[in-house]
């Protein structure tokens, strides 16, 4: 008898026991062969909420960056 721990963001403890050899083989074939996901700190919720949206970030950082050559984030005292 073996043990796989998968570790999910989200508050949940579930336990399955699988009794099926082929079944096993199986959900860890296909645990293998899947897309792994961005790892997220789990401090910072935002962190990867854009990570197939690469032309809104882009579209973000421009406007930021039009921004700050309008309005420079400095005072001039005199």
């Amino acid at each position: 008898m073996g043990t796989v721990i998968i570790n999910v963001p989200q508050d949940i403890n579930e336990k399955y026991d699988i009794k099926s050899i082929e079944a096993s083989i199986e959900l860890l074939e296909k645990l293998k062969n899947s897309k792994p996901e961005t790892e997220v700190n789990s401090n910072d919720s935002l962190l990867g909420l854009f990570e197939n949206e690469s032309e809104i970030i882009d579209g973000i950082t421009e406007s930021a960056m039009q921004s700050r050559e309008k309005d420079s984030l400095r005072l001039n005292n005199g």
